[in-house]
């Protein structure tokens, strides 16, 4: 006789030992806040999701004796309770809006007993850092999951927990394969990177859910398809969006918060750390994504040497802490190359110098622009007769100079390093918008004064560049019909050796509290 699903489950409970009949598998959150430095519970809680599980009988059948407590910010607790369909959870670097994520799937594990979710990550580095962060609260803190291989099917990244709930853990990276599986919610995490056509396709796959099905979402602010779906979930009655400030996060320290908004320019710390649209939506805005530097300022800008001490020369030691002692150079400058074809190759050169008292932040200072036509070699050429020996000046140049002549010695960087300069080859260019904010965090800080000027007239070149370069219609890069080369020559060594702060999650690690 061949048994339904029903009958094949009753026959592996009968097979059961009878004293692991029942688990408890049940959660409560508690709002946590910090009071001169120490955390603390408040009364303010949940109720207990979940209770005590029959494995035979697959039902809850009482309240659990064992109850995971785990504690909550104020905006993690929101997020946690809220029973819209939708839920947005927009948040700074370091918010805690990722831990949201995984204190709600507990929630669903609890109180839905053999319904099915889905936690959904951009890519596939994203899918295992959730997969980590879900392991290390149902491994660690609880007995919820089957043992040994029953439990965790890393092969097919997904948790089976003992009262009938399957999570998936999946990358949208590829939309079409959210396709079926089924379930009753997903989370999404950093959905800024996930596609508005990823959703569109998950969201008639949460079928399981009835009338309720539920999809939250935690992401940092964003220009684009996250705005426009910010702005639709905004009116959707059925839709709660909740901003997690980093600062509201109580489990980590903001020390760092504070030490990064001096290598931060005001817009991205406005979103990295406040987690703020409306400064999204200015910058998504037409009319104001124009200009990509419009702080730039000469009479701000200006490198003025006879002010009160600029500080040390530092150079070298920027360039050898990355990139370590070679014999036969002491590096005295630092140079940025765009190679090109129809139109001059440009070298700018950098100098740093350490922060005055009371800084923190070194301060770049651009010595000189030269450019010449023909190929690198020229260039190379017209440094070394511009007094500028190789052995002092070390060159990072455009990813393309590898490769522009197919890797035979015509390459730019190979021309270059046969007139004696040592050349930095990168795996890749840095990215655009974050070079950008490279060169932004320094002329325009989020706190404290510039820290990137111009030697004029001698960079007059890059500084009209920087007055006229402008935002591609996506806003995501510069609009080449303004050529940025000079400005791409400036960025690629200061992206190298000083990129601005780039927070991450910081996550909470042995968080369970019982």
């Amino acid at each position: 006789m061949v048994l339904g699903l029903k009958g094949r489950l009753d026959q592996v409970a009968r097979r059961q030992d009878p004293a692991s009949r029942f688990a408890d598998i049940a959660c409560q959150f508690w709002v946590a806040e910090r009071v001169d430095g120490a955390l603390l519970w408040t009364a303010r809680h949940s109720q207990v999701y979940g209770g005590r599980w029959d494995t035979w009988c697959r039902e809850y059948v009482g309240e659990a004796d064992d109850i995971l407590y785990i504690p909550c910010s104020a905006e993690q607790f929101e997020f946690v309770e809220s029973d819209d369909e939708i839920v947005e959870g927009a948040g700074g670097r370091g918010s805690g809006k990722s831990e949201a994520g995984i204190r709600k799937v507990c929630r669903k594990v609890c109180e839905l007993p053999m319904e099915w979710g889905r936690a959904v990550s951009p890519g596939p580095d994203q899918k295992r850092e959730m997969w980590g962060k879900a392991l290390d609260l149902f491994l660690d803190g609880t007995n919820w999951l089957w043992p040994g291989l029953m439990g965790v099917k890393e092969s097919i990244s997904e948790l089976w927990f003992k009262n009938g709930v399957r999570v998936q853990f999946i990358s949208a990276h590829k939309p079409q394969k959210l396709r079926s599986w089924g379930g009753s919610w997903a989370m999404v995490d950093e959905a800024q990177a996930v596609t508005t056509e990823a959703l569109d396709i998950l969201w008639p796959c949460l079928r399981d859910g009835g009338d309720h099905p539920q999809m939250f979402q935690q992401l940092t602010p964003a220009p684009g398809e996250p705005l426009e779906r910010h702005d639709l979930y905004k009116e959707d009655p059925s839709a709660t969006t909740i901003v997690f400030d980093s600062y509201s996060n109580v489990f980590v320290d903001h020390t760092t918060f504070e030490r990064s908004k001096f290598r931060m320019s005001k817009d991205r710390e406005a979103i990295e750390i406040g987690a703020d649209w409306e400064t999204v939506r200015r910058l998504a805005a037409a009319d104001e994504l124009k200009p990509v530097f419009p702080f730039f300022n000469r009479a701000i800008h200006k490198w003025r040497p006879t002010e009160d001490d600029f500080g040390k020369d530092i150079t070298g030691r920027v360039a050898h802490g990355k990139l370590g002692k070679l014999r036969g150079y002491n590096w005295k400058f630092i140079a940025g190359v765009d190679p090109n074809g129809s139109v001059p190759n440009y070298c700018t050169i950098w100098k740093v110098f350490a922060p005055r008292k009371g800084e923190v932040v070194n301060r770049w200072v651009m010595w000189d622009v030269i450019w010449s036509k023909g190929h690198c070699g020229h260039l190379a050429t017209v440094v070394k007769d511009q007094g500028y020996h190789p052995n002092d000046v070390v060159i990072v140049p455009d990813f393309s100079s590898r490769y522009n002549k197919l890797g035979n010695p015509k390459a730019s960087s190979a021309l270059m390093r046969q007139e004696g300069f040592h050349v930095v080859n990168r795996p890749k260019n840095p990215d655009v918008k974050g070079s950008i904010e490279d060169m932004s965090s320094k002329l325009d800080p989020a706190r404290g004064m510039p820290t990137m000027f111009l030697r004029l007239p001698q960079c007059d070149v890059v500084a009209e560049n920087l007055e006229v370069v402008v935002w591609d219609k996506y806003g995501n890069g510069f609009d080449k019909s303004i050529r940025p080369d000079p400005v791409d020559s400036a960025r690629y060594p200061v992206s190298f050796f000083a990129p601005a702060a780039k927070l991450v999650n910081q996550g909470i690690r042995g968080f369970v509290m019982r």
